[in-house]
């Protein structure tokens, strides 16, 4: 199987690859539902100062075996890697994850040696010093057909039986069709697309992964990764919460106080995902009818933060963070479209939503 050498990072050296730990693959048995499916793993846990310069670590892999590498530490990690036999990159952390965890899955090319940057980013506290490395592998059971995409955009159409597919670059759309099937879109906007009816699936989220199970059989349980969005016949899901999707549909509760209308909410999506800016999506909000209408034709600065204030804390202000607000509007350091802006991306309006958002939101695309 023929790969491609990542071309914005550096190689290993010599030293890097001579000093790297070996990490074996004994036989694994999850102890719950993450890791199921896997045949094999490794897992590294260390906690004292200065592991982050210990990071390298090497192991053995087989050809078309499906390999799912987590790196976790105080801080994020900075960017998770897999590099070749020559120390050359080939797979890239997939920007998913929580804060202080970085994940990637890949499908070997080769039977032979990989090594793994875990890239840890400890802290100066004693506290802070706790890092770890997982490697499952997955040794594709029998019939397991691996699909692969190009750094461009592609179209990608399993089989009836389970598959294995990987996107890479560009806005990818991927169907999975019937079997259980393991979706990666990589980086991009990726689309999966399946053909029942929304109340046909049951979509899970699994840490920043997602299962989507058929509710009648036809086709399997598919698990999804780096898949921005699901297109079922009659609604579409945003799984993004923490892109443009999640974005859309929080400005929503911060301007107006109400979930979003599924037309509305695809069709702000669309603005974000070809380019808006989020200050940009939070003007035209602003400008709408449905904001005056709520606020008034010309509601004063002290009105506007009182608003927010109730629609994403759920409370009058504190003094303090009203005469902030109000003063930042007053001296014209920000605008009411700036302060909607950060009162929609919020720790607190995160925290009242994410329930609601987990395992994605229903939008109608925007043609």
């Amino acid at each position: 199987m023929s790969y491609s050498i990542l071309p914005n990072y550096g190689s290993l050296t010599a030293r890097e690859m001579a000093d790297a730990s070996y990490l074996p693959l004994p036989a694994y048995t999850p102890s719950s539902g993450n890791g199921a499916g896997y045949d094999n793993a490794a897992l590294f846990r260390a906690d004292y100062a200065g592991a982050e310069n210990d990071a390298v670590f090497s192991w053995t892999g087989i050809a078309g075996a499906v390999y799912s590498i987590t790196s976790s530490s105080h801080f994020d990690p900075a960017v998770l890697l897999v590099f070749d036999a020559y120390g050359d990159p080939i797979a890239e952390d997939d920007r998913g994850g929580w804060a202080g965890e970085d994940h990637l899955t890949f499908v070997a090319p080769y039977s032979g040696t990989y090594y793994v940057d875990a890239s840890w980013d400890q802290g100066g506290f004693s506290s802070q010093q706790r890092v770890s490395l997982q490697i499952l592998e997955d040794v594709s059971p029998a019939n397991v057909q691996v699909i692969s995409g190009t750094s461009r955009a592609d179209d990608l159409d399993g089989t009836a039986g389970a598959d294995d597919m990987f996107g890479f670059g560009g806005d990818d759309s991927l169907f999975g069709g019937r079997g259980d099937d393991y979706l990666d879109g990589g980086s991009g906007i990726d689309e999966a697309f399946y053909n029942g009816s929304r109340a046909e699936y049951t979509v899970h989220a699994d840490g920043d992964r997602f299962w989507v199970y058929d509710n009648y059989g036809t086709d399997g349980d598919d698990l999804l990764s780096d898949i921005e969005r699901i297109d079922f016949k009659d609604v579409s899901l945003a799984l993004d919460i923490n892109g443009e999707g999640g974005q859309a549909y929080r400005l929503y509760q911060a301007a107006f106080d109400r979930v979003p209308d599924k037309v509305g909410l695809g069709y702000w999506i669309a603005q974000l995902d070809q380019g808006a800016s989020l200050r940009e999506v939070s003007g035209a909000f602003v400008a709408s009818d449905e904001f005056r209408a709520l606020y008034g034709a010309r509601p004063t600065n002290l009105a506007i933060v009182n608003e927010f204030y109730e629609n994403v804390l759920n409370r009058a202000p504190d003094q303090a963070g009203l005469d902030y607000w109000v003063n930042i509007l007053d001296t014209r350091q920000d605008t009411v479209a700036g302060v909607l802006s950060y009162f929609s991306e919020s720790r607190e309006n995160y925290a009242q939503l994410v329930g609601a958002m987990v395992n994605g939101v229903e939008y109608q695309p925007w043609a």
